[in-house]
Parts: C-alpha cells; sequence; structure tokens
C-alpha cells in the first residue's frame, strides 16, 4: 500500500472514494505530436457546444460518422481512422469532448462524456450513419443511445464497464477494498444505473435497433480481451474482430482494423441508407 493509500483508509470510506474520484476527474490532455498536428491540419475544423467553445474536425463528404476518443484522449487519435473512413465515402466527424484536446474544462466524467455523445451528434450528425467509439468512448457512445439512434455502432478496445480507472487507483494507490467498491458504485452512478446492472453488461445492451462491430486486442493492458465476447453477447448478430499485440491504442492506426471498420461500415450504410 501506498503512503497516500495508508492515508485514505484511515479516513471515512465516503471521504477517501470522494478524494479519488476528484483526483480522477481532473483533466490531462493528449499531447499532440507532428503526426497529430498534420491530421488535424488536413480536416476541417468544426465547433459544437453550447457556446461553440467545443472542438471537432471532419474528414470527407457523404453520410456522417461521429468518432468519439476515452478518456484521456483527443481527437486527433481518431485521426487515422476518420481518414480511412472518409477515403471510403463518408464524412468522418471526430470530436474533442469536455476536458480534452482542444475543448475546454478542468474535469472529466463519464457523465459528462454521455452528453457530449448527445450534443455532438445533435449539432454535428443529426442524421449519423455509425457511432465509432475508443474505450471509454465506446461506453459513452452506448449509454448515450436512445432518441438519436444509428444504423450501426463500432467499439474498439472498450471495457464492459468502467473498471479500467478502478485499476489504475488500485495500481497506484492500493487503497481498500472497502473504497475501490465505494469507487466503482460512483463510477457506475455516472451511467444513471446501479452498480450490478453496469457491471452486468447494461450499457451495452440492444435496444431494438442497429448492428455493432466490436473490435479487441488480445494485447490491449486495459481492457479484458474477454469483453468483447460479453459484450457481443448483448446483441444479435454482433460482429467482433479479434487482433494481436497491438495494445490498447495502436488499434486506432492499424490498416487491417481501418479495413475491417470501413467494410462494417458500408455494408451497412448499403442496407440502411442515411440520408
Amino acid at each position: 500500500m501506498s503512503a497516500f493509500g495508508a492515508v485514505l483508509d484511515r479516513l471515512p470510506v465516503a471521504l477517501a472514494s470522494a478524494c479519488l474520484m476528484a483526483i480522477v476527474a481532473r483533466s490531462n490532455r493528449l499531447t499532440l505530436k507532428d503526426r497529430d498536428r498534420a491530421l488535424l491540419d488536413r480536416a476541417q475544423a468544426l465547433r459544437w457546444g453550447s457556446n461553440g467553445q467545443h472542438r471537432a474536425w471532419a474528414w470527407g463528404e457523404g453520410a456522417a460518422v461521429l468518432l468519439l476518443h476515452g478518456w484521456g484522449g483527443g481527437a486527433a487519435q481518431m485521426g487515422p481512422l476518420a481518414e480511412a473512413i472518409a477515403d471510403a465515402g463518408f464524412k468522418a466527424i471526430a470530436v474533442d469532448l469536455h476536458g480534452h484536446g482542444q475543448s475546454p474544462g478542468r474535469r472529466i466524467s463519464f457523465s459528462r462524456m454521455v452528453e457530449d455523445v448527445r450534443t455532438a451528434t445533435r449539432q454535428l450528425a443529426p442524421q449519423a450513419a455509425a457511432w465509432v467509439g475508443h474505450s471509454a468512448g465506446g461506453m459513452a457512445l452506448m449509454a448515450a443511445r436512445g432518441d438519436q439512434d444509428a444504423p450501426a455502432y463500432v467499439t474498439l478496445n472498450t471495457p464492459l464497464w468502467p473498471y479500467p480507472p478502478l485499476r489504475a487507483i488500485a495500481r497506484r494507490v492500493a487503497p481498500s477494498q472497502a473504497i475501490l467498491d465505494e469507487c466503482a458504485r460512483r463510477f457506475c452512478r455516472q451511467f444513471d444505473s446501479d452498480a450490478p446492472a453496469v457491471q452486468a453488461g447494461s450499457l451495452h445492451q440492444h435496444r431494438g435497433q442497429g448492428r455493432l462491430l466490436v473490435v479487441q486486442d488480445q494485447a490491449d493492458d486495459q481492457v479484458d480481451p474477454a469483453d468483447a465476447q460479453r459484450i457481443s453477447a448483448t446483441w444479435p448478430d454482433a460482429q467482433v474482430v479479434t487482433t494481436e499485440a497491438l495494445g490498447h491504442h495502436k488499434v486506432l492506426w492499424d490498416a487491417a482494423v481501418h479495413q475491417a471498420v470501413v467494410g462494417f461500415l458500408r455494408a451497412q450504410a448499403a442496407q440502411s441508407p442515411v440520408r
């Protein structure tokens, strides 16, 4: 146990978990590399949000596909896949969610990510052909379904429930199990649900329409690869693509993954064309 973990264990569980949740919620923005800037330079810059202060980038023309990064990520991470989708005849729109990338905000949460998916869809892609999400972005898009459903969904290295930040807390701080359990309950409540339901896969449950492609790498060090089968089991005829040795982030740059996603989107567009 770390020294900080020992201090936390002397506090009431509710207070200790609240302290950890506040630390995890601090925005830690992705540092852009030259290749990331080049990707964004090739795109059309967009603005969204209540005051137009949030940022997004679009590549190509055609039916809109909304791309969502994960916790601590950014639109630039989705750029390589966005360009591949644009080359296939779609308009690929990657957003910087609140507290990420070039969008404002000092705090991040799953509940805000879900809200942002709905707002960005309404303002940038109201007739979206598909939603594509990496990691926590995949959970957010699944939770955001409702009045703004899309014909197709793609998740990449997405967990069944929000346990990755819990693993990070356990690894770095090593608080008591009671504190970790309370943090888990708080994370799950950010999806307007109780922990048992979320942990059982309620975020991903099929809701009557849409097709799903699940992409999962076997060397992912943040997401249990078995979650791909657990998620796909909640959908009729879900497709699963398994990759090897790419890890959690390189899956976004892989040409074979791009080909699989584009093929899925083309097939769904042919069956459910979006005007």
